[in-house]
């Protein structure tokens, strides 16, 4: 993903809602995702 930094983070998903209170769906990726 462009813009993602290329820090070495644990995998993590989370449910969050945007502005108009549509839940979704926020995936940090990996270090190696971002190399990738």
């Amino acid at each position: 993903m462009a813009g993602s930094p290329a820090a070495d983070w644990s995998d993590w998903v989370v449910n969050v809602h945007d502005a108009r209170g549509r839940r979704v769906l926020v995936r940090a990726f990996t270090k190696s995702d971002v190399a990738g």
